[in-house]
């Protein structure tokens, strides 16, 4: 990155604090996130679902909610390392402030056990791709516990990346043809587990990413090791 108004400019500098812009927005929009997801979490049965706690609309949407407090957290432990960690959301500012910063270990295996009790309520196969689903969940579990390994260095926590990427193996479709992720026409190809649909309806700066040559703002220089990843073919 190589102008000085983007936000992940003194990242790529490598003198970024706390408090520059890409951290500074990751710690407010994930406790916005986490926030949201305690209230779905901490009042899902207000609402009184026809089959109560064995209803199983109720029970997806809670293991939806669950997978995506377990996402943001992970974002924030693997950011920040200690961080602010509640399951109920406070109630005041006083009580806000006086959250005591919890250990990493803490917040990873409590990742992966909500993870593991959110996994089967999720559908299969779900018919939009943007919706959660135990595949989704179990690869971000396997992702997970390979952060808390190297984190906390821990091999023991490979054990769950590896039963999880066996269970993911057990109904992964052979792979297609790479150069049909650039097209459209391709949003339910069988092998992709989770994606941020675009709708033109939606205000959106995707494409904000393009390349400045073509009217875009991109300004993230590819690295050679990128350019190598591809196979040439002249």
């Amino acid at each position: 990155v190589t102008h000085s108004w983007n936000r992940g400019y003194n990242m790529g500098r490598g003198n970024a604090t706390s408090s520059s812009p890409f951290p500074k927005d990751k710690w407010n929009s994930g406790y916005v996130s986490v926030q949201r997801a305690n209230n779905i979490i901490n009042n899902i049965d207000v609402y009184q679902w026809p089959d109560g706690t064995n209803d199983a609309t109720r029970n997806t949407y809670l293991a939806e909610a669950r997978t995506l407090r377990a996402y943001f957290y992970l974002d924030l432990v693997c950011l920040f390392g200690n961080i602010m960690f509640y399951e109920v959301n406070p109630a005041t500012v006083a009580d806000a402030a006086n959250i005591p910063q919890a250990e990493p270990k803490t917040v990873f295996d409590f990742i992966l056990k909500e993870l593991a009790e959110a996994i089967p309520a999720l559908p299969e196969n779900p018919a939009n791709k943007s919706k959660l689903s135990k595949p989704a969940a179990r690869l971000l579990r396997a992702r997970a516990a390979a952060y808390a390994a190297g984190y906390l260095s821990d091999k023991s926590y490979f054990n769950i990346t590896l039963s999880e990427t066996e269970e993911l193996m057990k109904t992964a479709p052979e792979l297609g043809n790479y150069e049909s992720l650039f097209i459209a026409g391709n949003e339910n190809m069988a092998e992709v587990i989770l994606v941020k649909s675009y709708s033109a309806d939606e205000r959106n700066g995707w494409g904000d990413w393009y390349n400045n040559s073509i009217g875009g703002y991109c300004v993230t220089t590819p690295t050679k090791a990128l350019a190598d990843a591809y196979e040439y073919v002249g």
